[in-house]
């Protein structure tokens, strides 16, 4: 066999090619012989570089499939012999060019079977080194961090490196300090009839229509959807499993269905694609070449090998439909839409000009010059900061030299700065201001003066969140040929931030967006009209002004900067999922903290117009999925949950928001239209605040700071949150409905409940196992014994109007009555009078 011999067969090789083409996974093999023929087709003579360290009774280079692949598509003087890892340096004297790529090389498990040979620290530093579409496998590395630091130095010395993931670019980016491509799959590199001439090699005939299955990891679920398809569509279902010899008796006996392919080829894989009506496949390959044979397909995401691989390649081809997760297939149902092919006019395209692009980019890292200084790797920029930190202030964006940097959705919506590295200059512009680096410097006060406010104009309160002081500022400035900056909605129902010039504009402002705004390079806009000498308002979230002031490097006279107490700011893709499922995709405008005579200020009346004129108001957690999951914190980004903008000093001159809880302090105080609080956070703050016409107001009170509470989370310990759903609700978001991911996140059991629940007529059946109270954990511990639960108080923490809620296992139905009789045991401390029973006292319990 050619890799047994003992050197290369030529003395000169353009490139040598590393990766795992040799193996018995099909994919593999079909990957890496993709690359060999997009090199030898550029005229490129190619060395493959046989297995590492194997020994001679390798079973993998030993009388499998895959050596009479070798044998058969690969000419012998192509493959080299088997090196061991300390004799790989040799190589150098025969090749130019070392590539790495493509499939899951970079993966750490596989990387460091091979002694780590994939990241090319045995080539010569006059030697070119490229990576070529190579994947992490996941969307977060698993090498050691010491391993790391390793792969940090040898990654600089590549010439060009491309990943086949986005999620690499952002690993390469923020582990390993360099900048890569996104190439797609090169499978999809070739023209199709390159496989088919394999295919061609292939003796399988199958007669009759049938479903192909390539399933690597069998379950008991992915059984039951094969034989449902099968059963659906009146079908053979013919079953492939993994090449690898060592696994087919284990995924066979767990498959345990019939037509099931022993001992096939590569070759025979690419045939039995050809013939196929309908794919169902676990394997990332296996989805690859659903759409280049356009057969219509189900791809099932598995857990075991990277969900990340399957998101990337569905999602470039907007088929993202078209994947169901292993961890989702017991509440899976088998139905006809996907039989049915998608848009394969439209994914041909998307193939067409991605090869195009990727072939380019290929071209030219063969023609890379070997330089002394390390043409990947960039300086210390804000995206070798913990990505999950980034607020998208767009300060970065703003400050950017060359408009390198932009704001972009990232896979769950938020927005965050990412780079072009074509237009980088390294110059670190981004880091040196990054607030999540390091924080502006401020000289606001850590102990400002707290304000309660209620404007006198009853049209402003209405169309205020709460006391109107944000109309009132913003009049002021127009007074004073000024401008107003503030987020307002888009028309396709997003938020972003702009600027306004006159009051008529001012409704657009208006009103509480709890939605994470887009600011782009608005700082440019604003340092533009400070410069022009004009009196500027910005207002935004806590990190937004601390993203200006940094951006602004020094303070303007001529800038007022209003920060707002903030929560959190859910991603504009949880809104438009929630907006479009609620109401059909016909809501044409959407109002947070609806008033009007009916309802007054509180955080739960929404008004949303309908593009047919009509309008719909909700109300409260009950009637709305969004205030439902709000309120949970369940939409708060880690970046928010960490946010260091919101204590004191705060970086805004005024701070403003609702003065909830004021009416507990102040009992006589009017608060059915909205009461703001206001804190004057500097000189300048104080000045503009004070110069508001006293006309204006029909409350001005200065108040103690300690009466704002929680408010904003600015008070010494104050600290904002996540919902322990939180994780659950990003995870479901991505790949549900909007309302299924709520009821994932929120209810019991994921939302799923019982069949024996559907049948009665019992609107709550109780199951310790299944069903949970909701409580606040830092007053109840829940305890389950033998199927029971005790809702146990904790000590001291005694006190009325702490209640826990359990869920009920069907909604109720409107019209009918209902009773609901429940026994329970109370304990009480012995300094409380319960308002509904005598005193129990402290070590006493009743049943009622």
């Amino acid at each position: 066999m050619g890799w047994m011999k003992e050197r290369p067969d030529n003395d000169h090789y353009d490139v040598a090619l590393l990766g795992v083409w040799f193996g018995a996974n099909y994919g593999s093999q079909l990957n890496g012989y993709s690359v060999y023929r997009l090199l030898k087709d550029m005229g490129k003579s190619v060395l493959m570089i046989q297995k590492i360290n194997a020994i001679p009774d390798d079973r993998e280079i030993n009388g499998t499939h895959n050596c009479h692949f070798m044998e058969t598509f690969y000419p012998s003087c192509d493959i080299s012999p088997v090196y061991r890892s300390d004799q790989l340096p040799e190589l150098n004297k025969y090749c130019d060019t070392f590539m790495t790529g493509s499939d899951q090389i970079w993966q750490y498990k596989v990387n460091s079977y091979f002694n780590m040979a994939f990241w090319l620290g045995f080539v010569d530093d006059d030697k070119r080194k490229i990576s070529f579409g190579t994947s992490f496998g996941h969307a977060e590395d698993i090498t050691p961090k010491d391993m790391q630091r390793e792969g940090r130095r040898l990654f600089r010395r590549f010439q060009a490196i491309s990943v086949r993931e986005d999620s690499g670019v952002d690993l390469c980016d923020r582990i390993y300090g360099v900048r890569a491509r996104t190439v797609i799959e090169p499978v999809f590199c070739v023209d199709r009839s390159v496989f088919d001439e394999l295919a061609a090699a292939s003796e399988i005939e199958e007669g009759e229509p049938y479903i192909l299955s390539y399933i690597l990891d069998p379950s008991p679920q992915k059984r039951d959807l094969l034989l449902a398809y099968g059963e659906l569509t009146g079908k053979k279902v013919i079953n492939m499993l993994d090449g690898q010899p060592s696994t087919f008796d284990r995924n066979t006996r767990a498959l345990d269905l019939p037509h099931t392919m022993p001992g096939i080829g590569a070759e025979d894989m690419l045939k039995l694609y050809q013939g196929a009506d309908f794919v169902i496949t676990d394997s990332f390959h296996g989805t690859a070449f659903s759409l280049i044979y356009e057969k219509p397909f189900l791809a099932v995401g598995n857990g075991i090998r990277g969900y990340s691989r399957f998101e990337d390649l569905l999602g470039r081809f907007g088929l993202t439909d078209r994947l169901v997760y292993d961890r989702d297939l017991d509440h899976f149902s088998a139905t006809e839409a996907f039989l049915q092919p998608p848009d394969y006019q439209k994914v041909g395209a998307t193939i067409a000009q991605a090869r195009e692009d990727s072939l380019q980019w290929l071209s030219e890292a063969l023609e890379a010059p070997v330089t002394e200084k390390s043409a990947v790797a960039f300086v210390d920029v804000t995206h070798n900061m913990d990505k999950a930190m980034c607020m998208g202030c767009g300060a970065c964006v703003s400050a950017c030299p060359t408009d390198a940097l932009a704001l972009e959705p990232d896979a769950t919506g938020f927005f965050r700065s990412v780079v072009d590295y074509d237009r980088c200059v390294e110059c670190s512009a981004c880091t040196k201001l990054c607030p999540a680096n390091q924080l502006p410097p401020t000289n606001n006060t850590t102990s400002p003066t707290c304000h309660e406010f209620v404007s006198s104009d009853k049209k402003v309160l209405r169309s205020s969140s709460s006391g109107g002081i944000f109309t009132t500022m913003a009049r002021e400035v127009f007074k004073q040929g000024g401008v107003v900056f503030g987020a307002a909605w888009t028309d396709d129902l997003a938020v972003e931030h702009i600027a306004i010039e006159s009051e008529r504009e001012l409704h657009k402002l208006q009103k509480s967006k709890y939605v994470q705004s887009y600011s782009g390079s608005i700082f440019r806009s604003v340092r533009s009209y400070l410069d022009e000498g004009r009196l500027v308002l910005f207002s935004g979230t806590p990190c937004q002004t601390a993203g200006l002031r940094a951006f602004l490097k020094r303070d303007y006279e001529n800038l007022v900067i209003v920060d707002i107490l903030c929560g959190n700011a859910p991603s504009t893709m949880f809104f438009k999922k929630y907006v479009d499922q609620a109401f059909d995709g016909n809501a044409a405008s959407y109002e947070f903290r609806y008033k009007d005579d009916e309802f007054t200020w509180s955080c739960s009346h929404m008004k949303v117009g309908l593009k047919s004129g009509d309008t719909i108001v909700v109300s409260g957690e009950r009637q709305d999925d969004y205030q439902r999951v709000f309120h949970n914190h369940a939409m708060c980004a880690v970046h928010c949950e960490k946010c260091r903008y919101q204590s004191l000093p705060r970086f805004g001159d005024l701070t403003i928001g609702d003065f909830w809880g004021i009416e507990r302090r102040e009992p006589d105080l009017d608060v059915k239209d909205g009461v703001s609080l206001v804190l004057c956070n500097s000189e300048k703050g104080t000045a503009f605040y004070d110069s508001l016409p006293a006309e204006a107001a029909r409350v001005n009170k200065m108040v103690p700071l300690e009466w704002m509470g929680g408010n904003g989370h600015s008070l010494a310990g104050g600290k904002n949150w996540g919902s322990p759903t939180r994780d659950l609700f990003i995870d479901a978001i991505q790949r549900m409905p909007f309302r299924e991911a709520v009821d994932f996140a929120l209810k019991p059991n994921h939302g799923h409940y019982r069949a024996q629940y559907e049948r009665s007529n019992a609107f709550l059946q109780y199951d310790a196992n299944m069903l949970h109270f909701r409580f606040e954990p830092d007053i109840w511990e829940e305890i389950v014994r033998e199927g029971r639960t005790h809702l146990i108080v904790k000590e001291g923490k005694w006190s009325l109007g702490h209640y826990a809620r359990l869920p009920l296992a069907k909604a109720l139905e409107k019209g009918k009555r209902y009773s609901l009789c429940v026994r329970f045991r109370i304990k009480s401390s012995p300094t409380l009078k319960n308002g509904q029973g005598p005193d129990l006292g402290s070590a006493r319990y009743c049943s009622w």
